[in-house]
């Protein structure tokens, strides 16, 4: 008989759970299923070579969330020294730059507008009111911008004084070609104008003098405009027969408003104020 050589054991290896936490980057041995460091070369728990070892993956969520990188270290080196003196110097404190801060935010945000944007897709009570949302944005971003008027109209109005013919009706009739004269000797007139439901004045138009004979009349120069609501507004008019637009705070929803000229640019010889056209806006 002749002799063999005896036979080699074969020592069967099964799979395992891991004794470690699995971490991306990882090195799973294909013997055991333990989880090596990416810088070893053999399995920490089996021996077996990691040449062909499968290399743990994070899932797609985990990648959207910002892990700290683990740093290999040298033979010696402390994970608080420096580039140039890797192993000595003292232990830096943990400080957060900008990028650390905004990044993750800005990771956070794309998934907060990819979840959004689904159900926005999808759920159309989401959508509308949304939809609706933005819409008021808008319109109050222009409003704020670019800011929109609907013009008002006095039903009435009377004056301190008034030339035959040229009544203070004519500044408010909605026409140019009229006028209000207030007469010489009334050195501060008055209009006052009354609306039919209460309104927000916010901007005055005004057509400044007589539009036929401009320098033949004193033109009013400062006006102080006393609202129903108590408050007041000062205007200065420009010297121009065209027309001018003013800004004016009533405060609130008014009735009916005072109109005092204070000041006059004189005309040649002595004669009253005129004002051909006054146009009431409120904000829309």
């Amino acid at each position: 008989m002749v002799p063999q050589a005896p036979a080699r054991r074969t020592t069967v290896i099964q799979k395992t759970k891991p004794s470690r936490t699995i971490v991306p980057g990882d090195l799973i041995c294909g013997q055991c299923g333990e989880g090596n460091s990416s810088a070893r070369k053999f399995c920490s728990r089996c021996g077996t070579s990691l040449e062909t070892a499968e290399i743990a993956k994070s899932k797609w969520w985990q990648r959207l969330i910002p892990h700290r990188r683990r740093k290999e270290l040298a033979a010696g080196e402390r994970p608080w020294g420096s580039p140039t003196d890797p192993g000595g110097g003292k232990r830096r404190g943990k400080g957060l730059s900008l990028a650390k801060v905004i990044r993750p935010i800005m990771r956070l945000a794309a998934v907060v507008a990819v979840v959004l944007g689904l159900i926005y897709g999808v759920s159309s009570g989401f959508r509308n009111a949304v939809d609706k949302r933005i819409t008021s944005v808008k319109n109050s971003v222009a409003q704020k911008v670019k800011p929109q008027y609907l013009q008002v109209h006095a039903t009435s109005a009377t004056a301190s004084s008034e030339v035959a013919g040229d009544p203070g009706q004519s500044a408010v009739d909605g026409f140019t070609n009229t006028f209000w004269i207030a007469q010489p000797t009334d050195n501060q007139p008055i209009l006052r104008v009354s609306f039919s439901q209460p309104v927000a004045v916010d901007k005055l138009i005004i057509h400044n003098g007589r539009p036929d004979n401009y320098q033949s009349t004193n033109r009013p120069e400062l006006l102080h405009v006393i609202f129903s609501d108590g408050k007041v507004s000062d205007v200065t008019l420009k010297d121009d027969p065209e027309k001018h637009t003013y800004t004016v705070h009533s405060g609130g929803r008014i009735s009916s408003m005072e109109i005092h000229v204070l000041q006059v640019y004189k005309s040649f010889a002595p004669s009253g104020t005129a004002i051909a056209e006054i146009e009431f806006y409120q904000r829309k």
